[in-house]
């Protein structure tokens, strides 16, 4: 497949409103406000084409309205990517954030070592961040 016609399936399918389908579900943060990106994995030949950042754009933005905040685990090699994208690790040095962590890595066995774990704010709508939510309800 030539990459002009890989590119226009990519618009095909950020312009037909498939891209949110590709996010992951609340599986691990049990939180009705946050979006939990499961996965999103582009081959290394079609990277630095934006096409990750083409679907990560449209799933965010088709999601403020319903999610306040977005988490993902992200490997170290594409922290960067995320990092541009407005993402930010967070901060084991944080109380309520150590505590969301410390449940998170129950579920993860990569982490320190290969991976991170990123958030970011879709929209200043909420007062609570997820990681409060969480040492609140005790998850």
């Amino acid at each position: 497949m030539k990459e002009d016609e890989i590119i226009k399936r990519i618009e095909s399918i950020i312009n037909n409103k498939v891209a949110p389908l590709l996010a992951g579900g609340l599986a691990i943060i049990k939180d009705n406000k946050t979006l939990y990106i499961d996965s999103l994995a582009i081959k290394k030949e079609y990277r630095g084409l934006n096409i990750g950042k083409e679907i990560l754009t449209k799933v965010l933005n088709s999601s403020k309205e319903r999610f306040s905040e977005v988490f993902l685990v992200a490997y170290k090699e594409s922290a960067n990517f995320y990092k541009k994208l407005n993402f930010s690790n967070m901060n084991e040095k944080d109380p309520e954030q150590h505590f969301a962590i410390k449940k998170l890595v129950k579920e993860r066995i990569d982490y320190p070592q290969y991976a991170d774990f990123m958030q970011k704010s879709l929209n200043n709508n909420e007062t609570d961040k997820w990681y409060c939510r969480i040492k609140k309800i005790n998850i």
